[in-house]
C-alpha cells in the first residue's frame, strides 16, 4: 500500500472519529439526562408502589370494617324484626282479650239490666202484696238465680 492510500484510510478515520465525537458529544448529555429521568421515575415508582400497599392496607381493613358493622346490623335488624312480630302478635292477644272484655261487659249490663226489671217487678209485688213473704222468698230465689247465672257467664 502506498502512503497516500494510507493517509486516506487515515484521514477516513479521523474524519470517522470527529464525526463519532460529534455524536457522542450531543448523545451523552440526552443519554445522561435520561438516565438520570429513569434513575427519578424508577425511585417515584417504587414510592408509589410503597403508597398503593399501605392503600390496599387501608382498603382491606376498611372493607373488613364494614363487612363487620355490616353483619351487626344484620343481626340487629333481625332482633328488631324478631321484637316487632313479638310485640305485634302481643298486641293481636291483646286486642282479643280486649274484644272479649268488651263482649262480657255487654253481657253483664244486659243481665243488669234483666236484674233491674226483675228487682222493679220484685217491688212492684211486695208493694201489691204487702209484707208477703212467700213472694219475698221467691224474688230472693230468682234474685240468686240471676246473680249466679251473672257469675258463672264471667267465669
Amino acid at each position: 500500500m502506498s502512503e497516500v492510500s494510507k493517509e486516506i484510510k487515515i484521514a477516513e478515520k479521523l474524519k470517522f472519529w470527529e464525526e463519532q465525537d460529534q455524536i457522542n458529544k450531543e448523545l451523552i448529555p440526552r443519554v445522561v439526562k435520561n438516565h438520570e429521568m429513569i434513575t427519578d421515575l424508577a425511585a417515584q415508582f417504587d414510592k408509589n408502589l410503597i403508597s398503593m400497599s399501605l392503600l390496599q392496607e387501608n382498603i382491606d381493613e376498611n372493607n373488613e370494617e364494614i363487612d363487620s358493622l355490616h353483619e351487626k346490623l344484620k343481626n340487629e335488624s333481625s332482633k328488631r324484626m324478631e321484637q316487632i312480630s313479638k310485640l305485634t302478635a302481643k298486641i293481636k292477644e291483646q286486642d282479643i282479650h280486649i274484644s272479649e272484655m268488651k263482649s262480657m261487659l255487654m253481657n253483664q249490663e244486659e243481665e243488669i239490666r234483666e236484674v233491674k226489671k226483675v228487682q222493679e217487678k220484685v217491688n212492684k209485688s211486695l208493694g201489691a202484696t204487702g209484707n208477703n213473704k212467700g213472694n219475698v222468698a221467691v224474688n230472693i230465689g230468682v234474685l240468686i238465680a240471676i246473680i249466679l247465672s251473672i257469675i258463672a257467664i264471667t267465669l
